[in-house]
């Protein structure tokens, strides 16, 4: 393989699929899931309605539904009581109804499904995680029976749907993600909708067989063909570092990541892959229905998802690998492929990255 500059699109690949959650973070620090959001598409309401919220902190909460051009029905914020006993729901202390306040339904709608989620996810039992969980409640609000489904991977309450007991869905999942800026968070109220998916598929055409390259970072290999073409990284240390581009068509990295924070906080691997597979409001989002977490005996993290850049207006294919290999530090392989190619040539790009 010979070293290549590496082109434009390889650097917007490399932030989205990358560079996660390091720069959040500091050394030693513990992944809280402030900053979340997740909206959801609420079937409760006979017109096209989103109901969202939004984790500031432990103890403030902002909440809001939406009807695409139509004004803002309700956005409340909310604060909790700061230390709740023990397995106990933590109470409402304060709210400001920043709109809607003249609206008595909607703001007691609001404010009884906030509570809902909550006492259900405080019912719930997560030591299944990372694996889904399902949970049977019965809630007037929602008309009675009701399923909710939880997942790791989604923000604030876990929660990725609640359907009746026929399947019909009650609240959807749409974007889960973290706010990083006070612009993004005053706009999330404002939110309209989901970019839709486009499915196209195309064929990359191969220079035919070739002799495979066997790629090492740390304890992990992986065998890659000669069409993968290896990008200069200066500096960059043998083993430690890896890059590989097919054309336009894909992008392969292998890095060594120390998070010394994995071992000080129960299921830290878990919150650490929520970052990694997360909406950033406004930037980038991650498709719902894509997102995928498996965890084998070795406690290898495998993750797919696709990926909108709305910088772009692009839709990719986003999977990593973590491979834990001691003391904090862990193999990190990613792969990022435009969507039409990895649809095009699934088998080919799933048989690379499993």
């Amino acid at each position: 393989m010979r070293n290549k500059t590496i082109p434009l699109f390889m650097l917007i690949c490399v932030f989205v699929t990358g560079l996660w959650a390091e720069a959040e973070q500091t050394e030693g620090s513990a992944i809280q899931d402030t900053g979340g959001y997740v909206i959801y598409r609420d079937y409760t309401w006979k017109k096209e309605a989103y109901t969202g919220f939004l984790k500031y902190d432990e103890t403030t909460y902002m909440a809001f539904i939406n009807c695409p051009g139509e004004d803002i029905l309700a956005e409340i914020y909310f604060t909790l009581e700061k230390s709740p006993e023990p397995g106990h729901l933590p109470e409402i202390t304060g709210s400001h109804i920043e709109k809607g306040g003249d609206d008595v339904f909607t703001i007691n709608y609001l404010i009884e499904l906030f509570d809902c989620l909550r006492l259900a996810r405080l019912d719930t039992d997560f030591s299944g995680f990372p694996h889904n969980i399902e949970k049977n409640f019965s809630f007037p609000l929602f008309g009675g029976n009701v399923v909710f489904s939880y997942s790791p991977l989604v923000t604030v309450f876990n929660l990725f749907s609640v359907k009746g007991e026929t399947g019909k869905s009650v609240l959807e999942l749409v974007e889960s993600g973290y706010i990083y800026d006070e612009a993004a968070g005053a706009s999330l109220s404002g939110f309209t909708g989901a970019p839709k998916l486009k499915e196209k598929k195309s064929r990359i055409r191969k220079a035919g067989k070739a002799d495979p390259v066997t790629v090492q970072t740390g304890a992990v290999e992986m065998v890659l063909d000669k069409d993968w073409q290896e990008v200069s990284i200066p500096g960059a240390k043998s083993g430690e570092k890896a890059f590989f581009y097919l054309e336009d068509k894909g992008f392969i990295s292998f890095t060594l990541v120390n998070v010394p924070f994995f071992g000080t906080l129960e299921n830290s691997e878990i919150e650490l892959a929520r970052r990694m597979v997360s909406s950033v409001y406004g930037s980038r989002y991650f498709l719902p229905s894509s997102l995928k977490i498996d965890i084998n005996a070795e406690k290898r993290i495998k993750l797919d998802s696709y990926i909108y850049t709305r910088s772009e207006g692009k839709w990719v294919y986003s999977g990593h690998m973590l491979f834990p290999l001691g003391n904090g530090v862990f193999a990190k392989i990613s792969m990022t492929v435009p969507l039409e190619y990895y649809l095009g040539n699934k088998t080919y790009f799933d048989n690379l990255f499993r």
